[in-house]
């Protein structure tokens, strides 16, 4: 057991009982900081007033505790170890308040496992603050990705190719219906649609291209025309975007964007240097 300190809310009528709880935490190393209340007001106050690693609470008939103390608990939408105390150990009581969420029921008359059943909850405690933080992180991360891929001036995607070259698009961003004039949906569900928009003159380059890639893992870099719905506009595209093996094949992640200005300048350029 470790020396930190113990932050216990004790729900218990019984001065006896009370002292006797305690007594024996005292050999486990905790430095105890216990508070007592023994009615539903006080263990409310102690909840919205204090901050506590375990909650040891009675199950004694004449007082209040039990199931009802683990209601207030639930309540209050805190997550704190629930361990109940009780005289007598009945099999259809255990069953019935661990279903109900308590994390376990301990006989007063036998408080040997009082120590060891605080350390293991505290320790599930921990995992679960763990994962909660991991999660908040994880939501975080990713709105503030989705923020930075809806500014992104084009498409950003994931296209995927399987070892018989079927091709589809497991992700593509919301930047694909002002580029190519289809939602999103659309072309994860269909992914043929892309390369039947693609220029009869430039399609053999895209497929060549995009096979090296995959076969070399290098970096995929391609310039070509679109026919965009609803009037076959041509639209000039370029795609940058890195491979890598996965399980179901090769999987690309980049971005996609309109260069038909630039083309556009630049076929203008030329043609007044003639």
């Amino acid at each position: 057991m470790s020396n930190e300190d113990l932050r216990v809310l004790l729900v218990e009528c019984s001065d006896q009982d009370a002292e006797n709880i305690l007594a024996k935490l005292a050999p486990a190393g905790y430095a105890l900081r216990p508070t007592r209340v023994w009615d539903e007001a006080g263990m409310r106050r102690a909840l919205t007033s204090a901050t506590f690693d375990v909650i040891l609470c009675s199950d004694d008939r004449d007082s209040f505790g039990g199931l009802p103390a683990l209601s207030l608990l639930r309540r209050l939408d805190l997550d704190i170890p629930f361990l109940l105390l009780a005289r007598e150990l009945k099999e259809e009581t255990v069953i019935r308040t661990l279903q109900a969420g308590v994390d376990d029921y301990i006989l007063k008359g036998s408080l040997n496992r009082l120590a060891p059943s605080i350390e293991h909850n505290l320790h599930q405690a921990r995992i679960r603050r763990n994962y909660r933080s991991a999660q908040t992180a994880l939501q975080e991360s990713q709105a503030r990705m989705h923020a930075f891929i809806a500014d992104l001036p084009g498409m950003a995607y994931q296209i995927q190719m399987d070892a018989k070259g079927n091709v589809s698009f497991p992700y593509v961003s919301e930047g694909c219906q002002p580029l190519l004039v289809i939602e999103a949906q659309d072309l994860t569900a269909e992914p043929g649609l892309f390369e039947r928009m693609l220029h009869p003159d430039d399609a053999v380059g895209y497929r060549a291209s995009m096979l090296h890639s995959a076969e070399h893992l290098t970096f995929w870099n391609w310039e070509g025309r679109l026919h965009t719905p609803p009037d076959n506009e041509i639209k000039w595209i370029n795609l940058r975007c890195s491979p890598r093996r996965v399980e179901q094949g090769v999987l690309w992640e980049g971005i996609m964007l309109n260069v038909t200005q630039s083309k556009l300048n630049a076929a203008e350029l030329a043609s007044s240097k003639q």
